[in-house]
């Protein structure tokens, strides 16, 4: 009996992991472009970048992570873009008008705004 619940429920974990995958994937797309388009830099080993070098340089490293790395995307602030993977030094991030912070509170902030409709 357990073995048939069991088998019965299987397809409905993968697709709802996939499920998962997909709207991460579109949070952390739709991430990456709010942080092409910011006025704020970005320090990374210090040395800064604007927007754009800093989005196109986190997708690189989502694209060269191991599998699983972006399977959220509080996993992927939290593992891939929050820190140099060279140095361990923490990014992070100066915009205009307010005080230089951690990059993963910037875009833990970014994500909360997407994710309430802002």
């Amino acid at each position: 009996m357990l073995i048939r619940v069991a088998a019965r429920a299987w397809p409905l974990m993968a697709v709802a992991g996939v499920v998962v995958a997909a709207e991460a994937d579109a949070e952390i797309d739709a991430l990456l472009a709010r942080l092409a388009r910011s006025p704020c830099a970005f320090e990374r080993n210090g040395q800064w970048h604007g927007g754009r070098d800093a989005s196109a340089h986190l997708a690189t490293k989502r694209r060269m992570a191991p599998a699983g790395a972006s399977s959220t995307t509080e996993a992927f602030i939290d593992g891939i873009a929050s820190r140099s993977s060279q140095s361990g030094q923490p990014y992070r991030v100066r915009c205009p008008g307010a005080p230089e912070q951690p990059a993963a509170d910037w875009l833990q902030r970014q994500l909360d705004d997407l994710r309430s409709g802002r």
